[in-house]
């Protein structure tokens, strides 16, 4: 019993001291230096669709303490696009289509979280303007030229584009206007329009 007493009375004077009027409770206040920790858990969505040759910028966002850090453990992003240990995934996409990458964010304290993301980057846009032509009747057609807008990057007619315009006139077409059309012309990371 008395060390019952002695015990209680111990408590009773830590009590005191950690505690003054008009304060909360010691039990409600943290105590100095000493701070929670908590997993990380990587909470963003999918990223975006970047587009070849457009600056792009996406931030994973993470809870956790203390803070995580993001490292990619399989995959690779797109060209261009590299990852932060901030979790920022930026730059200029340098080539079209789609990934797959494996991204861990881990602060030390706890397990990793895992988790996999698809980077998608769609074409540019490249608008093609075929030039008038004309020639007399019963001749050759000419050559068939354009005008490109949209070239990003370091790309030029030469290494973007390939093929030819087409025309359905041909030596033997009667006198009149015929179209010319795309035909074989395609351009890698581009959508032609």
């Amino acid at each position: 019993m008395r060390i019952f007493a002695l015990w209680l009375l111990a408590i009773l004077l830590v009590s005191a001291v950690m505690w003054r009027p008009g304060q909360a409770s010691a039990s409600q206040r943290s105590i100095p230096g000493i701070q929670t920790s908590s997993p990380p858990t990587i909470t963003s969505g999918p990223p975006p669709t970047a587009q070849y040759g457009q600056a792009y910028s996406y931030p994973l966002i993470a809870t956790g303490t203390p803070a995580p850090t993001f490292t990619l453990s399989s995959g690779s992003l797109p060209a261009g696009l590299t990852l932060s240990s901030s979790g920022v995934s930026s730059g200029t996409p340098g080539e079209t289509g789609s990934c797959v990458i494996t991204v861990i964010a881990s602060n030390g304290l706890f397990p990793n979280d895992t988790v996999d993301y698809t980077f998608l980057v769609q074409p540019a846009p490249l608008t093609i303007i075929a030039d008038a032509q004309s020639r007399a009747y019963g001749t050759a057609n000419p050559s068939l030229t354009y005008t490109v807008t949209g070239l990003v990057l370091t790309d030029t007619i030469a290494t973007a584009l390939t093929g030819t315009l087409t025309t359905t006139a041909t030596l033997a077409s009667p006198v009149g206007s015929y179209a010319i059309i795309q035909g074989s012309l395609t351009a890698n990371n581009y959508t032609i329009r």
